[in-house]
Formats: structure tokens, sequence, C-alpha cells
């Protein structure tokens, strides 16, 4: 899927993205830095965490 998410951003094609990340703790988000990166510079591409152990 990282390979797909990039190649649609690099194309800049017209499609809206969902990124849904389902992950243990805040600790195991892998490419972290890179999604949020890529929400702030392409509107069409959303990225939603969703933990099983969430911080308090």
């Amino acid at each position: 899927m990282i390979s797909i998410i990039r190649w649609i951003l690099t194309k800049r094609l017209d499609a809206e993205l969902f990124l849904v990340f389902a992950n243990k703790t805040e600790a195991d988000i892998i490419f972290r830095d890179e999604w949020e990166r890529d929400v702030r510079a392409h509107p069409n591409f959303h990225c939603y965490h969703v933990l099983e152990q969430p911080p308090t």
C-alpha cells in the first residue's frame, strides 16, 4: 500500500485517498513523519490512526 500511495501522490492523480492505519500503540506507527508530511502537502490524502492502546 505504501508504494501505491506514493505513486498516486507523485503522479498527482485525481483521487481521494483515505488511509486508516491500525496499530497497538502510538510508538508502533511506521512512516508517521511521511504520512503527516503527505497530509499537509496533498489535500486529497487523509490519514487516520486507530490505536488499540491510545495514550491517556
